[in-house]
């Protein structure tokens, strides 16, 4: 189970690091708007928080403007442990809801496998 952790949280960081890099470019320009990636980026930070259940399990990619930037790739906790989601917590996000569902959001029709339902992610 570790080496897959792992490995996901490779894959995440690699996304990660490629928005950023596209955030700082935004935030250094002379053209940036109030709505920046960084600003994006931390709203749907937010927003996943809000159905993987308590705690901070999300964080933004980081933070930028016109003068500097500060960058946040590798989402881990205190001990510098990748932080991880259950399947429920996932669901929770992918469904975009904290209580029980088998279905929405991204999949209105719910997913195919052994685990089908979001948990009470309040």
């Amino acid at each position: 189970m570790g080496a897959l952790a792992a490995g996901v949280a490779a894959g995440n960081a690699v996304l990660r690091n490629a928005l950023f890099v596209m955030a700082s470019q935004d935030a250094l320009s002379s053209t940036s708007t109030a709505l920046s990636l960084f600003g994006r980026a931390a709203a749907m930070s937010k927003g996943r928080d809000q159905f993987d259940g308590p705690g901070e399990r999300d964080q933004s990619i980081g933070s930028g403007s016109a003068k500097s930037v500060s960058a946040n790739i590798t989402i881990v906790d205190g001990n510098s442990v990748a932080v991880r989601r259950t399947p429920e917590q996932a669901l929770g996000i992918l469904y975009a809801t904290a209580s029980v569902a088998a279905s929405g959001a991204f999949f209105p029709a719910g997913v195919n496998g052994t685990i089908r339902y979001s948990g009470l992610n309040s």
